[in-house]
């Protein structure tokens, strides 16, 4: 099913506010077999919410919209999707008594803004907000559809999910995803190696994208409509992938390295740990957003000052002074006593200089030293 989705507010368009809520519909919608079409965000005014409707239904049947169902003056949705769709508000009762039950249990005061937000469409279906006051609205006439959500992203999630969705899969659709984690090598170089490859992706009918970031180049194969055959064949596709780019390939389904390396760790039953200067503590925490991490990760010892070095690292002040802390010897004992410390099987060390200051002839800024201590050295 093709779709677009619209965002409102003006807090959009200044960069006051960043569209989290499209990019999430987006990556939603396309697990889910739904091919959004356009993404367009506007202002909250009448006229801007009705031509974008106008030109959206030009192109396709459903529109999402999220934003502009709070309960202040400017926010002016549902009454333009009311005269839009030719309804009017009527107030509900049962979202209503949510509402009162919501504010009483902050023991908050309801103002009279707060009850017209139980007043919604009565030729639309309402859609039940389970974490806030605003309710979603699903308006369907004439073979047109739109769903409006609030603009406040979990309050969104869990409508979209909780109660679009499941009324969505019924119309039956699908759509299979194979990702290839590559790292090492740049999209052009990675497309050269694999043309031939992806001649025959393309004359098995499915779609091939490179998605770069720096890194890593993430590989899609896809398939809207999949069968069980479609989904068995994308999979041979991506079997034949190690063995062309060798090196260069890091996994199947994931989505960055640290999950790549978590996984490796995992089925390799070891551990990691880090000693990080220059990166204050980004690698770990990088890394410990990956479920499961547990497993494998055993901490950090984020040493950022030279004192943090040589009380809690041990480093000897000798080579600190000689080598400064930006150098392969610190850097190496870095890696070495985070190991010992933190009793892991491998530790991953960084020391570098960041800038904007601190940079010299012997060590300009930007430059970084790694050091990886494992159970070999």
């Amino acid at each position: 099913m093709l779709l677009e989705i619209i965002t409102i507010g003006d807090e959009l368009l200044i960069g006051q506010t960043i569209d989290t809520n499209s990019a999430w519909l987006g990556k939603i919608c396309n697990e889910n077999g739904l091919v959004v079409n356009r993404i367009t965000s506007i202002s909250d005014k009448a006229t801007e919410i009705t031509n974008a409707l106008n030109d959206a239904y030009t192109r396709v049947e459903l529109v999402i919209i999220t934003g502009g169902l709070g309960p202040t003056k400017d926010d002016i949705t549902k009454h333009v999707l009311c005269k839009y769709f030719e309804t009017n508000l009527v107030r509900n009762k049962a979202v209503l008594a949510k509402i009162e039950a919501y504010f009483s249990s902050y023991s908050r005061p309801m103002l009279e803004v707060n009850r017209q937000q139980a007043d919604l469409p009565k030729d639309a279906i309402i859609l039940h907000n389970e974490l806030g006051t605003a309710s979603g609205m699903w308006f369907s006439k004439d073979g047109k559809q739109c769903i409006s959500l609030p603009g406040v992203p979990y309050e969104m999630k869990g409508l979209m999910q909780n109660e679009v969705l499941p009324k969505l899969n019924k119309l039956g659709s699908s759509v299979f995803h194979k990702h290839i984690l590559s790292s090492g090598v740049g999209e052009s170089w990675l497309a050269e190696m694999l043309k031939d490859w992806e001649v025959e992706v393309s004359r098995a009918g499915y779609n091939l994208a490179y998605l770069p970031t720096p890194g890593f180049v993430k590989l899609r194969i896809s398939c809207y409509n999949a069968s069980t055959q479609d989904v068995k064949r994308i999979e041979q596709f991506a079997q034949i992938i190690p063995t062309l780019i060798g090196d260069y390939f890091v996994g199947f389904d994931m989505n960055n390295l640290p999950a790549a390396l978590m996984k490796i760790a995992v089925d390799n039953s070891v551990s990691i740990s880090f000693a990080e200067s220059c990166t204050g503590g980004r690698l770990s925490g990088d890394f410990v957003k990956q479920a499961g991490v547990s497993e494998c990760y055993k901490g950090a010892i984020v040493a950022y000052s030279n004192q943090i070095k040589t009380d809690v690292l041990k480093i000897n002040k000798e080579v600190l002074e000689k080598h400064g802390p930006v150098s392969e010897q610190v850097v190496v004992e870095m890696a070495k006593a985070s190991k010992n410390i933190l009793s892991s099987d491998f530790s991953l060390a960084t020391s570098g200089v960041a800038g904007p200051n601190g940079g010299s002839v012997d060590t300009p800024i930007g430059l970084v030293w790694f050091s990886i201590a494992t159970p070999l050295g």
